[in-house]
């Protein structure tokens, strides 16, 4: 089926955009975080892009099917997935060659044994600890601790270290998020001292990439702006940036009418009554006929409860309906 409105995505934007963080950034290494379908832009278009002309190093995904869909696309970069597997995902992951943060005890037993399982050894994986964000990672404090698990289970090794920004693109968050950033590099500090040089550290999204150098370290995650937007109206536009999405659609109709001095009243623009403002379905009898006015009103007294339910997707099809994107990291 084709449909007459069409997302169009502009290949050539996105790389640009990801020069200009490279150009921002120096030598660090880029991550382009293709969630969500590449934030609705394509992630295989998009990852295929990047792997093609160098762009990027590595895609982030949010959800094993994400990074299997790449892999199954032929993308070979490093993939990293930005929150962690439980489960069958966790050998569906390593089984695709896909990179797993490591959250507690649980995961780092879960992701060795699926190596064993696997015939594994040498699989990479990354710490992922949580700096003030308070949702996924593992305490500061028991960074030493989940390194030293990591290395003596003789199958993982510890690539990376990182965290999350909640609020780096807003001047109201800079105080939190210069916290962040000394609590992250005092937390390297003591991995680093108990256990080795750690290759990978890496903390900065959009906002750290526009706003807050010191969070750079050695590599960077830039999300929503690879694809043209600033994350907040007042980040700063340190790196310029092209949108990389526009909408087309076809008129399906167009109708000349006459000019009149009649027309037709919405229900909006006929008066109400102050019992409206608390009872919404007064204006809709209102315009029903009266027959029909004591059958809803009935109909509404019998009817039970509304239960709706959200349904979580992601997006396959560049044009046409979609379902609610689901991200994560």
């Amino acid at each position: 089926m084709t449909y007459p409105t069409t997302a169009h995505t502009d290949l050539a934007a996105i790389e640009a955009n990801l020069a200009g963080i490279r150009a921002r950034v120096g030598t660090r290494l880029v991550l382009a975080a293709v969630k969500a379908n590449g934030y609705g832009h394509g992630a295989v278009a998009v990852s295929r892009h990047c792997e093609r002309t160098g762009a990027a190093d590595w895609p982030g995904v949010a959800t094993t099917e994400e990074g299997v869909e790449l892999r199954e696309a032929g993308i070979t970069l490093p993939i990293l997935k930005l929150s962690p597997a439980r489960g069958d995902e966790v050998p569906a992951a390593l089984a695709a060659g896909i990179t797993l943060p490591v959250v507690d005890a649980a995961s780092v037993t879960e992701i060795a044994d699926a190596a064993v399982q696997l015939g594994l050894s040498g699989v990479n994986v990354h710490l992922k600890l949580d700096t003030g964000m308070r949702r996924v990672g593992a305490e500061p404090d028991q960074a030493v601790a989940l390194a030293k698990a990591i290395d003596a289970t003789g199958r993982l090794d510890l690539q990376g270290l990182f965290s999350h920004l909640p609020i780096s693109d807003a001047p109201a968050g800079k105080a939190f998020t210069e916290h962040q950033i000394a609590r992250f590099t005092e937390t390297i500090r003591t991995v680093e001292e108990a256990r080795g040089p750690v290759p990978l550290k890496h903390l900065a999204n959009s906002g750290g990439v526009l706003d807050h150098p010191e969070s750079w370290f050695d590599l960077v995650r830039p999300g929503i702006m690879i694809y043209g937007s600033y994350p907040d109206p007042e980040t700063s536009h340190s790196v310029q940036l092209t949108e990389a999405l526009r909408w087309t659609t076809r008129v399906s109709y167009l109708k000349r009418v006459p000019a009149s001095g009649r027309r037709l009243r919405t229900h909006l623009e006929r008066p109400r009554t102050p019992l409206d403002r608390h009872h919404p379905g007064r204006i809709r009898r209102r315009l029903l006929p009266p027959a029909l006015q004591s059958r809803t009103s009935a109909d509404q007294r019998t009817r039970p409860p509304d239960r709706r339910t959200s349904v979580h997707g992601s997006d396959h099809d560049r044009s046409g309906p979609r379902a609610q994107r689901q991200g994560g990291g």
